[in-house]
């Protein structure tokens, strides 16, 4: 088994990518692909056995505009205080 990223252009592996996603997820996203909708900014890390994709996750990258203030992403206890910062790491 090996770990591949970003294999759109391997025909054999392309088309494995597209049955793994009709067998679990029961639709096809090959006339995504055939449509130029894949790009780079679409990303997969797939688990490859062989010539065939045995498990995958993808990452969209897009750009976002949020209509409100920047948040940070911390419960309030520790909003804006720095102090997990200043923790050991495990």
């Amino acid at each position: 088994m090996e770990y591949k990223v970003n294999y759109q252009d391997d025909a054999v592996l392309r088309s494995s990518f597209h049955a793994l996603t009709q067998k679990v997820f029961h639709f096809q996203l090959k006339d995504w692909y055939d449509n130029g909708y894949w790009s780079e900014l679409y990303e997969p890390h797939s688990i490859i056995e062989g010539d065939s994709v045995i498990a995958n996750i993808s990452a969209n990258h897009m750009a976002m505009t949020i209509p409100w203030d920047e948040k940070e992403f911390s419960s309030n206890r520790y909003r804006n205080d720095g102090s997990f910062l200043s923790q050991p790491r495990s």
